[in-house]
């Protein structure tokens, strides 16, 4: 582990501002290649050795989880659920097995009422993520976003991008067919739901979720933030290298899934952000 002093200096001086802007040692190992020469593990083992003007409480840390709370007794609308549970959604997948489910999820911000709230759409293949901030936490702004981005993809692009949806079973979601069904009558896409209480079942879109919260903290208002906020922090995230994905971010995955349609990512209001440039601190709002 020993290194000389001028060779200390020359990666402090790559690592550390990284690292203050949020970036993981696995992104900085792997877009800073060619320059560190050395894997995240022996990085991070610098950083707990304390070598450099980074140190392990600049690391991002995983969201802190507060003790569950009591499940309290949730209305399903048993109608919206009809031919669409998660039993239904793997007898539709023996039929196309590589379809790319769509995970569909609410964040809330702050507490109380008139809060914004995000709508917030995971790409499982790709772990790419888009969001929509929404005024209200309801069926109608939900039918919204989908209609908008019906209106910008056009019809044969939506029906690539979402074959499938799942979600959960959240009171705003229980107006399926306004989002399977266009204004003419055509089915666009077919929405399926979890089993209750089983989060574990869309686990991709919970996992992802950790990102925006890296930026946007749990129980911290959304109010001041506007769709251009939203816009510039999925640009970021979804151009945070992943592990998962062997070095690739999300958004050269879903490019690359998605080569044939033309200026996907303008017709999505999202850019790719260079490595050097990320940033995962709320910082990047404010």
């Amino acid at each position: 582990m020993a290194l000389t002093e001028s060779e200390r200096k020359r990666i402090d001086d790559i690592i550390t501002p990284l690292i203050k802007r949020g970036q993981s040692p696995y992104h900085i190992c792997h877009t800073h290649k060619d320059e560190l020469m050395i894997s995240d593990k022996t990085l991070y083992k610098y950083i707990y050795a304390n070598f450099f003007g980074a140190s392990s409480t600049d690391l991002t840390r995983k969201v802190s989880m507060r003790p569950r709370r009591k499940k309290r007794a949730v209305k399903v609308e048993r109608s919206c659920r009809q031919g669409r549970t998660f039993e239904d959604l793997g007898a539709y997948l023996l039929n196309d097995p590589d379809t790319d489910i769509v995970e569909m999820d609410s964040l809330i911000g702050g507490k109380g009422l008139g809060e914004k709230v995000l709508l917030t759409l995971h790409f499982t293949h790709s772990h790419f993520m888009l969001a929509f901030l929404r005024d209200a936490n309801t069926a109608r702004s939900v039918k919204l976003v989908f209609d908008d981005l019906y209106e910008k993809l056009g019809e044969q692009n939506f029906h690539t991008l979402f074959p499938v949806i799942k979600t959960d079973n959240g009171p705003e979601f229980t107006a399926p067919s306004d989002i399977e069904v266009d204004k003419d009558g055509v089915i666009r896409t077919n929405v399926f739901y979890c089993d209750p209480y089983q989060s574990n079942q869309k686990a991709s879109c919970e996992n992802n979720h950790r990102f925006i919260r890296m930026i946007s903290p749990k129980g911290k208002s959304m109010n001041t933030l506007s769709q251009a906020h939203i816009d510039l922090m999925m640009s970021h995230i979804n151009s945070y290298a992943r592990k998962a994905l062997g070095g690739q971010t999300p958004t050269e995955v879903f490019l690359k899934q998605h080569q044939k349609i033309d200026g996907l990512l303008e017709k999505l209001s999202l850019r790719i952000i260079e490595p050097p440039d990320i940033i995962l601190k709320p910082s990047l709002l404010e």
